[in-house]
């Protein structure tokens, strides 16, 4: 009987241990994932960056030159939209109180989601823009540091920039798309929780 229990206990004792080697795994794996994420999210946020100021030096020649800019005009109506190696940009997001700078992608692509944020749904210019990012350190893992009254800054690939409040915050589940999406607020963040249910979601409006 002694024996058995002891088995019996030499079994859990290994359970136990292969589960915890399976957490620490879990988590280097992440802690890895996380940084070479922020990597990469750096020098794409560069190059939209150099795209934004380039597009400024044409604009501004083209003033002093007196010639009119159409496409400009057009762009009026829609976001901008830059193709930057294989990827389409429509700007960056700037959120001070996070000490957090990132580019956000026109689409919405789980691998696109690992080094920028993504455009979900509508527009700076239609004021419902939803933006979507993963939780890592280095992107929406921050939201939770927000606070109402926090700025947020977008620049679109134009350079405009717009200033944003945080007048809400949230929590979603992950299936209730119309409250993401109809929400009325001008600029929504979101991003997953711990375990991926349900989401962190930052109402803002323009200041």
């Amino acid at each position: 009987m002694k024996i058995g229990k002891n088995k019996t206990g030499n079994v859990l004792i290994i359970i136990g241990a292969l589960l915890l080697l399976s957490c620490v795994c879990w988590f280097l794996f992440i802690s890895l994932e996380g940084n070479r994420a922020e990597q990469l999210s750096y020098r794409k946020l560069e190059k939209v960056k150099q795209v934004i100021l380039e597009s400024a030096d044409h604009e501004e020649q083209q003033s002093e030159n007196g010639a009119t800019n159409g496409f400009v005009e057009k762009e009026k109506e829609e976001l901008r939209v830059v193709d930057i190696d294989g990827c389409p940009y429509i700007g960056y997001l700037t959120i001070p109180k996070a000490d957090l700078e990132i580019s956000v992608a026109d689409t919405w692509d789980d691998e696109i989601l690992k080094s920028s944020l993504c455009r979900y749904y509508g527009s700076s210019i239609t004021d419902d823009l939803v933006i979507a990012g993963h939780n890592y350190s280095g992107s929406f893992g921050k939201l939770k540091d927000l606070a109402t009254g926090d700025e947020v800054w977008f620049t679109d690939m134009n350079g405009q920039v717009i200033v944003y409040e945080v007048s809400e915050i949230e929590v979603l589940e992950g299936t209730d798309i119309e409250k993401m999406t109809q929400s009325g607020f001008d600029l929504t963040l979101y991003t997953c929780t711990f375990g991926g249910k349900d989401r962190l979601t930052i109402r803002c409006s323009r200041k």
